[in-house]
């Protein structure tokens, strides 16, 4: 960092005092924004990582949990198809008042 050198006197400081003084903090302020921007470089390196971590276990995730939804899917379609097969004439009954219902639901009044 840029640091007053006292001279000794109570002298004012000179022009060339204070263009040194000028060329120590520009080149402070350089070495500020280089290591600023590692800084940032760094953090968003670490950033890009973390958020390809995460949708690779979200894509995983995602995948069991459609696996999961199409099992209990197939199993309740099974079940319903087993159900028409047992009871056939309960089925279109209940089939034909699904259809009464929505038409009535549907119908322009």
């Amino acid at each position: 960092m840029a640091r007053v050198e006292p001279n000794g006197s109570n002298a004012d400081t000179s022009v060339a005092d204070i263009e040194k003084q000028i060329a120590l903090l520009k080149a402070d302020i350089a070495d500020l924004g280089a290591t600023l921007s590692d800084y940032g470089q760094k953090q968003q390196a670490i950033l890009k990582s973390t958020a390809a971590d995460r949708i690779e276990t979200l894509k995983a995730k995602g995948a069991e949990n459609a696996d999961a939804l199409r099992k209990q899917v197939e199993s309740a379609y099974a079940g319903a198809e087993d159900s028409v097969r047992n009871h056939p004439a309960a089925s279109i009954g209940i089939a034909a008042a699904f259809g009464f219902l929505v038409g009535l639901v549907t119908a322009r009044r």
